[in-house]
């Protein structure tokens, strides 16, 4: 339950993105996807419904700023503990998962969260968005001015993506961040 989880696999190892918060052993059936070992994830951003199901796996990815917020309970879940005792190994923008013949590169652009981070799958031509870009609008937490940085940053790698996979909807054309960098533009000119 809770968010998207996606399974990327190369030719020696996977790295999902993003756990969810629902019951059971999501490890286990994700195994059950590959011959290749399920070990690592790497989270978008530290909210619950991306982040609670992280104690399955041997290491977690994901930014200085998530790791203190990551896999807390919001309100809705309260007397809920989820187990925050996993190995986690702080990655920021510019770092790259090799897969075997599958590198994913990852990019920093939090708005929705402090911590979020985007997956780039230049092979797989997909975009792992999180939160952040989505094709069912966007609610700003920042200036208009740091979403433009942000989406110019993804600009500058659009030619590598053709898809764009996010929290709440599997898969959608990568089109949206040209309209976004769009209305932003439109916003700036007055």
């Amino acid at each position: 339950d809770g968010d998207f989880t996606y399974l990327l696999a190369g030719d020696e190892k996977t790295l999902t993105i993003d756990s969810g918060y629902g019951a059971g052993n999501l490890r286990d059936f994700l195994q059950t996807l590959t011959d290749k070992p399920v070990s690592w994830i790497a989270n978008t951003h530290h909210h619950l419904d991306h982040s609670a199901n992280n104690a399955y796996f041997d290491k977690v990815f994901m930014s200085a700023e998530g790791v203190p917020l990551a896999s807390i309970a919001s309100h809705s879940f309260e007397g809920i503990e989820f187990p925050r005792d996993y190995d986690v190994e702080v990655i920021s923008e510019g770092y790259k998962f090799d897969l075997g013949n599958r590198e994913i590169e990852v990019f920093s652009i939090p708005d929705h969260a402090i911590s979020s981070l985007a997956y780039l799958d230049k092979g797989g031509r997909i975009l792992f968005s999180g939160d952040e870009i989505t094709c069912h609008g966007k609610g700003i937490n920042t200036t208009v001015l740091n979403f433009k940085n942000q989406l110019e940053k993804l600009m500058a790698h659009r030619s590598e993506f053709d898809y764009i996979c996010c929290g709440s909807h599997s898969m959608f054309s990568a089109d949206y961040v040209d309209r976004y960098l769009e209305n932003v533009n439109y916003i700036l000119s007055g």
